[in-house]
């Protein structure tokens, strides 16, 4: 009973591996033949009628693929959408580097950039600290928008419709006796961060770290990321606060100055 289980998965493991790469090899061929028909297509990609026709479907349904009067299919922009998000993700993490860097000398702590991920914020890169006591921040963690300085930025510079369906279906979990869990607190903090462009967590996402976030804007004048310095609670003073947001705002402009960004 157990190898025939093994063998099942395996089969659908491989099954699903198929499709995926037969999938793959049809978004080429539209590439290089969209507005075809789908026995054009069928003949260009070497794969059964049927199959075509329902990997087809699916790319419809997920927009990827349209369709028109005459049977012809074509690519979207959804496709171009993705990789232009992707290259811009690279560029911004190439142009930020140097800036963080200087960012991270200036103030001898740790410079996180972070970017939009569904509901979460995603550690695009970081500039380690030089104390020995320090919080390693990996490249590609995710974290909450509503209880870190990053992702109070974020979700304050969202449209009120995306920011409204955030608040409406995500819970305000705890994570510290800090965490902002009152929805109401939270707005009115959010929209404090959306007027200033500065966003604080005091030890509510980690005990003992205090975080600061600045948005960095595109050409098209829209938030693209957050800009995050952080430190332990020990290390906090007023000063060290009020230092840390004069260069990080100076650091974030330089970076949206890169990015094509020639204010508001």
């Amino acid at each position: 009973m157990q190898k025939q289980k093994k063998e099942t998965t395996k089969k659908s493991d491989q099954y699903s591996t198929n499709a995926v790469v037969r999938t793959l090899s049809l978004l080429e061929v539209l590439v290089d033949n969209s507005g075809a028909h789908l026995e054009e297509l069928t003949e260009q990609a070497g794969i059964p009628r049927a199959t075509v026709f329902r990997f087809l479907q699916t790319l419809q349904n997920e927009d990827y693929v349209s369709k028109d009067d005459d049977g012809r299919y074509f690519l979207t922009t959804k496709l171009f959408t993705l990789g232009t998000r992707s290259l811009g993700q690279v560029e911004l993490s190439r142009l930020a580097k140097p800036f963080m860097e200087k960012l991270t000398f200036e103030q001898a702590e740790t410079c996180i950039l972070g970017i939009l991920d569904a509901n979460t914020v995603v550690y695009l890169d970081r500039v380690e600290s030089k104390y020995s006591t320090n919080y390693f921040e990996r490249i590609g963690k995710k974290v909450p928008l509503y209880c870190t300085s990053m992702g109070k930025v974020i979700l304050a510079n969202l449209s009120k419709e995306a920011q409204m369906d955030y608040l409406n279906t995500t819970p305000l979990i705890a994570y510290t006796k800090h965490t902002i869990t009152d929805r109401s607190v939270l707005e009115q903090q959010l929209e404090q961060v959306r007027k200033t462009g500065i966003a604080y967590s005091l030890e509510e996402y980690e005990e003992d770290q205090i975080s600061i976030s600045v948005p960095i804007y595109s050409f098209e004048k829209s938030v693209i990321a957050a800009l995050c310095i952080c430190w332990p609670n020990f290390r906090h003073t007023e000063e060290k606060k009020e230092r840390a947001i004069k260069h990080l705002i100076a650091i974030a402009q330089d970076i949206s100055t890169a990015m094509g960004y020639h204010g508001a």
